[in-house]
């Protein structure tokens, strides 16, 4: 169906994020058994990725292609491709919760709830998996992550363009019962743009629209 479709924008929508997420404890000051490269969950896309590649390259010839995917509890955007080729992939965004826990607090109540995990420093580590995430090289596809927030996002699509808006609010704000004048003051904005013909991810950066480069991990 998305191959043979004829609408100018074919959104793939589904539960589980498809852009790898990575991080590399090689360099901490942990037991040599927590010091390698770990993918945070492998209950979806990361678990298989050999699925993945199939999927993306069966995708990747299809114009105008983009993800809208989750359910992780977190703000990512991306360029998900193929593991051996880098050029062949689509764009993807991923929307956190309104309500739902975040993303690091997730990890650091898993860190907590497990001895091993807490003796090893997994809780300080949790910290910095953001960080850990963005690292140059350690997911070059993935352009943008807030593991710590929560809110919503929303899609305008024009026949040139495929706008994404992410809505982002500290957890705190979540239950408590603000003004409505008040409610658009708690939440940060960031926007993305994918340009039709083109599988490029774009974010706005001081009011004008700059590329994401997985060569460099950069954007500009």
């Amino acid at each position: 169906a998305m191959t043979s479709s004829d609408a100018v924008w074919k959104v793939w929508g589904n539960e589980f994020t498809l852009t790898p997420r990575r991080v590399d404890t090689r360099s901490f000051a942990v037991p040599p058994a927590f010091q390698n490269i770990f993918s945070l969950s492998v209950e979806d896309w990361d678990g298989c990725p050999n699925k993945r590649d199939e999927l993306l390259d069966a995708l990747a010839d299809t114009p105008n292609v983009v993800a809208i995917t989750g359910d992780i509890h977190a703000f990512f955007a991306g360029v998900p491709a193929v593991s051996t080729d880098i050029d062949r992939g689509i764009v993807e965004f991923v929307g956190a919760g309104i309500a739902s826990t975040p993303y690091e607090r997730l990890l650091l109540r898993t860190a907590a709830s497990d001895p091993t995990l807490l003796a090893a420093g997994a809780t300080a580590l949790a910290l910095l998996v953001q960080d850990l995430l963005q690292e140059p090289g350690a997911n070059p596809t993935l352009g943008f992550a807030n593991i710590k927030q929560n809110g919503f996002a929303t899609v305008t699509v024009s026949a040139d363009s495929f706008d994404v808006t992410y809505f982002q609010t500290d957890r705190q704000n979540v239950s408590e019962d603000i003004p409505e004048a008040d409610v658009a003051g708690v939440f940060t904005e960031e926007r993305f743009q994918v340009l039709e013909g083109e599988r490029v991810l774009y974010r706005e950066i001081d009011g004008n629209y700059v590329r994401w480069n997985p060569d460099t991990s950069t954007w500009g």
